[in-house]
């Protein structure tokens, strides 16, 4: 990426957010053009970057629970696994020769899918007339757009050109009785399916409507189990919290429906952030400014197949 270095009144103009420009003035130069800023966008410092993340969060429940890997570079990505569940050592009579029992590796390879928010096209007069922060406003809706399509990918994405969500990734833990209903005990199994090492730190994942289903649940006598479930916090549910995603799947036949586990097994890679640029040149016969935020990001769940999520899998 080419950097230009400018004057501090066109500096605070190739800035989206007013009052946000950064005291370093290297801004990092659109691929529109080689020539001077006028001929293309600049993209808006990373100063300016943390509101588009923040956005990001809003629209999922997952991200901020995942392992964040950051990276100057989209090449791919391989982290090795391993899966060490069932070895275990042994005892040996006096001089005897100790067997062998070799590590087996395998790897999770992260790559780096192009997410575009789309363009948006502002007139010059709306930028200037405008009774609010426009440019804020602009910068927030490319946030959310940008994260409403990676918050699914990252829960159900298929794993072919996109990233691999958990769900599926997770195994089934528990098969639910219904296709539409979970029980008390079916949590409770789910619950003891994660190994003890990984459910320490486990989280539940799942949509609103299903932990409205949580909150449903009721004994013989006909008394809401949640507050016990619950142990009086909101949000909680066997004394672990309950994350809610919009992308996670309803209760319905074959759907896993109901996520829990140690979330930090997910991994999300963003390769340099959310990125920006401020396109003058394409619309300047329409008067007009065009806005476009950029991601490379994947994601995967990277356990070595130890289970440390799993899932209930509706009949």
């Amino acid at each position: 990426m080419h950097k230009a270095r400018s004057d501090p009144y066109t500096l605070r103009r190739a800035i989206l957010l007013r009052g946000a420009a950064s005291t370093d003035p290297l801004l990092i130069r659109a691929a529109q053009t080689t020539g001077t800023g006028s001929g293309g966008g600049y993209a808006v410092p990373d100063a300016a970057m943390a509101p588009l993340v923040e956005a990001m969060k809003t629209v999922g429940g997952l991200l901020p629970y995942a392992t964040i890997v950051p990276s100057q570079s989209g090449a791919d990505l391989p982290i090795p696994t391993d899966n060490e569940t069932a070895m275990e050592g042994e005892i040996i009579t006096e001089n005897s020769q100790h067997n062998e029992g070799d590590v087996t590796l395998s790897q999770v390879v992260l790559q780096s899918f192009l997410y575009s928010s789309k363009i948006i096209r502002v007139s010059v007069q709306l930028m200037d007339d405008a009774g609010f922060d426009f440019g804020a406003y602009v910068l927030r809706k490319l946030g959310e757009r940008i994260g409403r399509i990676t918050a699914k990918h990252w829960i159900v994405g298929s794993g072919a050109s996109q990233p691999r969500g958990i769900v599926t990734a997770a195994s089934v833990g528990k098969t639910a009785a219904s296709a539409t209903a979970v029980t008390y005990d079916e949590l409770v199994d789910l619950l003891h399916s994660v190994d003890p090492i990984h459910r320490q730190n486990g989280t539940w994942l799942v949509s609103d409507t299903t932990f409205a289903e949580f909150r449903k649940l009721k004994d013989a006598q006909n008394r809401p189990l949640y507050g016990e479930l619950a142990n009086t916090e909101p949000n909680m549910l066997l004394g672990h919290k309950v994350s809610i995603d919009p992308n996670m799947p309803s209760m319905a036949t074959g759907q896993k429906a109901i996520i829990f586990g140690d979330l930090k097994s997910y991994y999300v890679r963003l390769v340099r952030g959310p990125r920006v640029l401020r396109l003058e040149e394409r619309y300047a016969d329409f008067a007009q400014l065009g806005f476009l935020s950029f991601l490379r990001a994947d994601g995967d769940l990277v356990d070595g197949g130890g289970g440390a999520v799993k899932a209930i899998q509706m009949a």
